[in-house]
């Protein structure tokens, strides 16, 4: 039931690599090469180009990450307009500033929320940015 290992390589595979491994190393790739029905020698090479294989598609994902200056400007006035909105509709919830005998007063939270949206909205228009 084993493989030939002349099918396994390629007919290019002309060189050879020397690895250094500890016995450890050595059972487990012998044991998960019998898993795969391969030589070790030719589950190692596949195991390695399956890695290089993972960290090139890896590699490229994060290329992809790094976003265009104007998609990601895009992005950011999405959000932006998001937060603006949830902070004008989070108003009708916010409690009435109390005076309480034991804690003391507390600031209005909805005039300092109310504040900060018209500041920003206010900025908004200065720059002349349209959300």
């Amino acid at each position: 039931m084993g493989w030939d290992s002349r099918l396994i390589y390629p007919p290019n595979a002309d060189r050879r690599v020397t690895i250094r491994a500890t016995s450890l190393q050595i059972i487990a790739w012998g044991d998960a090469a019998r898993r795969q029905n391969k030589p070790v020698g030719a589950f190692i090479g596949w195991a390695a180009d399956f890695t290089a294989a993972y960290i090139s598609e890896e590699a490229l994902q994060e290329r992809h990450r790094q976003r265009d200056p104007i998609l990601s400007r895009l992005e950011e006035k999405k959000r932006l307009r998001r937060l603006l909105d949830a902070g004008w509709h989070a108003l009708d919830f916010l409690p009435p500033p109390s005076r309480s005998p034991v804690c003391g007063s507390i600031r209005d939270p909805k005039k300092d929320l109310r504040e900060a949206l018209e500041a920003v909205a206010r900025h908004l228009d200065e720059v002349q940015e349209y959300l």
